[in-house]
């Protein structure tokens, strides 16, 4: 249970940073680019998860070439007792474009959420903030994205 949950934190920061560059929140592409999704995390949800106030995860984006878009796919699992849908995605900046299923999440079943984050004009060490908001819980979930912007060569 302890490995869980840091994969949850994990993975809920990483959404978390993507999303808090503010762009635009779509589905996902289903007409074929699908093929192209390879999930490298899991964030399972459930109201109960919230109410015990497990609310953010941490993704490492690592060491990013500034002007490099980094892309991380990741899957959202229902880990409650019922249905829920993803009400709205908030990033903290326009540089990260969160890509996310609309349709309701079963008990058990997993759904796409991707989230890309463009270094181009950044320098350094990076936090974004992804903010998830579902119909599971009042309270919304939040990814971190870190990672460092260094010098293209």
């Amino acid at each position: 249970m302890k490995m869980d949950f840091k994969r949850i934190v994990i993975l809920s920061a990483v959404v978390a940073a993507v999303a808090a560059c503010g762009r635009s929140s779509k589905a996902p592409d289903t007409t074929g680019a699908e093929a192209s999704f390879a999930p490298s995390m899991t964030i399972a949800l459930s109201d109960s998860l919230l109410h015990a106030g497990q609310t953010t995860d941490t993704i490492d984006m690592g060491r990013i070439r500034a002007g490099e878009i980094v892309r991380r796919d990741l899957l959202i699992r229902n880990a409650g007792s019922k249905p829920f849908v993803i009400l709205s995605v908030r990033t903290s900046c326009g540089c990260t474009t969160v890509d996310f299923a609309k349709e309701p999440v079963m008990p058990g079943k997993e759904v796409p959420f991707s989230f890309e984050f463009d270094s181009k004009g950044f320098n350094g060490y990076q936090l974004k903030h992804i903010t998830i908001s579902t119909s599971a819980a009042a309270q919304p979930f939040t990814l971190v994205a870190a990672g460092e912007v260094i010098p293209a060569q």
